[in-house]
């Protein structure tokens, strides 16, 4: 039985929770198989040897369960074996590496949410009727009051927006509103929504779009639409994709929303259960 070669080379490189291991094959492959082995730095077991057989046709490995506290070396070894015994080559070690470390784990509560102060200061609309609904009664607190977008003149084309200018960043998960109530045009109610951000109240990023035929018939009942998430910024867009066709919409009343918010620490659990 022949002592197997060596790898020509191997890379260790980081990711989050662990490490891809990279290694250029001999060209003589007279091997049956190899071996990883490493040792979990710092753990409670700190002197234990992992070892993970490898196929003699693999060049590549991903090995979790790593924390970004500590660097880590990996070794590996070919190896021949018949019935009785097996031989090994010589072995070569990888770059020290550490991990990348483990994204945190946001979970938000659609049902639980702080209301966000907005002041008729605040808000600019596209577009805007002259003539009636104008934008103050957006967020008067009464229902009965509307807005309503340009139809006598300067009309245009969907998406219509509400913008909302922040002295300082905040956070919006989540919109209510009421449809206007004195009138039964269903088709200027929305039926979609997007939502944009910017820094400087120039250049938006569309960070969220509702689904398409939203519910339009209830006009007593407070609509309500969660985001996947809270955005942060200073300027907001609520952004009207879609109606039932009218180049027109209208609200009677809207509010915005701070979803709660829970955060999970996902390294410090992987330190607690290293």
């Amino acid at each position: 039985m022949t002592k197997p070669p060596q790898l020509v080379s191997i890379e260790a490189e980081p990711r989050i929770g662990g490490t891809l291991l990279k290694w250029k094959l001999p060209s003589d492959n007279n091997y049956l198989y190899g071996q990883i082995t490493y040792k979990k730095v710092g753990s409670k077991d700190p002197d234990k040897i992992y070892k993970i057989n490898i196929s003699s046709f693999a060049d590549t490995m991903r090995i979790d369960g790593l924390i970004n506290k500590y660097e880590y070396v990996f070794n590996v070894q070919l190896f021949n074996q018949d019935k009785k015994t097996s031989i090994g080559g010589d072995i070569i070690s990888s770059n020290s590496v550490r991990p990348i470390v483990r994204p945190s784990e946001v979970t938000y509560f659609p049902n639980e949410l702080t209301k966000i102060q907005v002041t008729d200061n605040m808000v600019e609309t596209y577009t805007q009727e002259n003539s009636e609904g104008p934008k103050k009664n957006l967020f008067d607190g009464d229902k009965n009051t509307y807005w309503h977008t340009a139809w006598s003149a300067n009309t245009a084309p969907l998406p219509h927006w509400i913008q909302l200018n922040f002295p300082q960043e905040e956070e919006i998960g989540a919109i209510k509103y009421f449809f206007r109530q004195n009138n039964s045009d269903e088709a200027g109610r929305p039926k979609q929504w997007g939502i944009e951000i910017s820094s400087d109240g120039q250049q938006w990023t569309r960070v969220f779009t509702s689904k398409d035929n939203l519910s339009t018939s209830n006009v007593a009942e407070e609509q309500s639409l969660a985001f996947d998430k809270n955005y942060k910024a200073k300027f907001f867009r609520l952004m009207i994709l879609k109606n039932g066709g009218k180049s027109y919409t209208h609200l009677g009343e809207m509010n915005v929303y701070r979803m709660r918010s829970s955060i999970i620490d996902k390294e410090k659990e992987a330190e607690d259960n290293y």
